[in-house]
């Protein structure tokens, strides 16, 4: 990958990587001292401050909810990020000091040609040339660790699942989804899901119609359009279970109840439009992009459940 698709990633660190929406930033307010604890290791409410101070001030006075929101998305793009930092340190070889400068003076170059240098990139980001190095350091570390990992063959069978993806071929869905609170026990799991299959039945027999549907159980923002998403691609749309269902049925048909961590949920695809045949060859260095971006986010998972991980928020 290179330079210009990475300085973005650089700016606000690994976790950004992770492609998480924060939307726009609260009223400053003080934290405590310690806001998090991972595995042993503390995150502080000035590193929290931080985050969310970055995110650029908000033009208008959100709402309590609202702020609560940015704050928790905030909190969980430094809980990736650490635990992202602590497995890298514990996994990976260290990179050697003239490796480091190497890539820094790469990216002082690639900076010049857009007008800016190291320190405005750093007080753009609010952050310090030693916070710079030392993503930069853990990208490297990262980077040689996934090369190590993903071989040639991994590539090339990425490329094979997820055919449908790189041809640039879309299916136009709509969902219905009922969440499923913090908390819920497993029975009342169960009979949610008994009530989206249910739902599905009376869907399937044409007793209702999907949009509608949708409008009177969804608790999507999609609900109010009758669940319509659009035309979406094989992947990074919608959840890996959800897009996996969409994008074998034929248009018409609905999908069997699937439930995930967000919830339980009906897809129905309305439409499909085929994509252009892409060449493997052509195309190989993209997806091993993707290939370990992928790999990225499943090591990212894996850590997240098995992490000790105490938030200290209200």
């Amino acid at each position: 990958m290179n330079w210009k698709m990475t300085l973005a990633t650089i700016c606000m660190g690994l976790s950004i990587l992770t492609t998480s929406t924060l939307g726009q930033s609260p009223p400053p307010k003080k934290f405590p001292a310690t806001v998090a604890n991972i595995n042993g290791e503390q995150i502080s409410g000035t590193e929290l401050e931080s985050i969310i101070k970055q995110m650029g001030p908000s033009p208008v006075q959100v709402p309590e909810n609202t702020r609560k929101q940015i704050v928790r998305d905030a909190m969980a793009m430094l809980i990736d990020d650490l635990l992202m930092q602590q497995f890298i340190r514990q996994n990976t070889a260290a990179i050697p000091e003239q490796a480091l400068d190497q890539k820094m003076a790469e990216l002082a170059a690639e900076l010049k040609k857009q007008g800016k240098t190291i320190q405005s990139l750093c007080n753009e980001t609010q952050q310090t040339e030693a916070q710079l190095k030392r993503t930069m350091r853990l990208k490297l570390q990262w980077g040689n660790f996934a090369a190590a990992k993903i071989k040639d063959e991994n590539v090339y069978n990425y490329f094979v699942n997820n055919k449908d993806f790189f041809d640039g071929t879309m299916v136009g869905v709509s969902l219905i989804i009922m969440r499923i609170p913090p908390g819920m026990s497993p029975s009342e799991t169960a009979k949610l899901k008994a009530k989206m299959q249910d739902l599905r039945n009376q869907l399937v027999m044409n007793k209702i119609d999907f949009a509608s549907a949708a409008k009177a159980y969804s608790q999507d923002s999609s609900g109010p359009m009758g669940g319509n998403l659009g035309l979406i691609p094989r992947k990074y749309a919608l959840e890996e279970p959800l897009a996996s269902a969409a994008f074998k049925l034929a248009p018409g048909q609905i999908s069997e109840v699937i439930e995930t961590e967000m919830g339980i949920h009906l897809i129905r695809v309305n439409e499909r439009k085929d994509g252009k045949l892409s060449d493997f060859t052509k195309i190989k260095d993209e997806v091993r992009d993707f290939c370990s971006e992928e790999f990225f986010q499943d090591t990212l998972a894996r850590q997240r459940k098995t992490a000790r991980i105490e938030v200290f928020l209200p």
